[in-house]
């Protein structure tokens, strides 16, 4: 294809032919992808598929310390918060029975669990020296 040659001398459409996007490290994307869960948690929350606000406000701050720790890049206690949500998710959703007003249903379970996956899965796993003996 022939330019003109307006166009081949435009600065922005030189600058343009060399551009390349940014490689962004996967730990620049989890602080987004945590404000994302964050988000879909009170909307999850506000279809009535998360119950309980000491519940919800709970998982704000685990959330947030996550958050926190990723962004002083300190991956292993980001993952271990990430896990921990994911593990009270789970568990209110799996204990209908314990007798308490935490609740999670099916909608908000697929929701939270899932995208809670998504970010452990782009973590580092904890070193075995961390990790608890089971």
């Amino acid at each position: 294809m022939i330019l003109p040659t307006l166009l081949r001398d435009d600065p922005i459409y030189l600058i343009l032919q060399e551009y390349k996007p940014r490689d962004l490290s996967s730990n620049l994307l989890i602080p987004i992808k945590i404000d994302s869960l964050i988000s879909l948690k009170h909307q999850v929350a506000a279809y009535g598929w998360l119950g309980n606000q000491d519940f919800i406000d709970e998982l704000d701050a685990n959330l947030d310390s996550a958050k926190i720790y990723i962004l002083q890049g300190d991956s292993v206690n980001c993952r271990r918060l990430i896990k921990f949500f994911q593990n009270k998710v789970d568990e209110e959703y799996n204990d209908s029975l314990d007798g308490d007003t935490r609740e999670v249903k099916m909608g908000g379970w697929q929701f939270l669990y899932w995208n809670a996956e998504y970010i452990l899965n782009r973590l580092p796993d904890i070193p075995s020296m961390y990790r608890k003996e089971e």
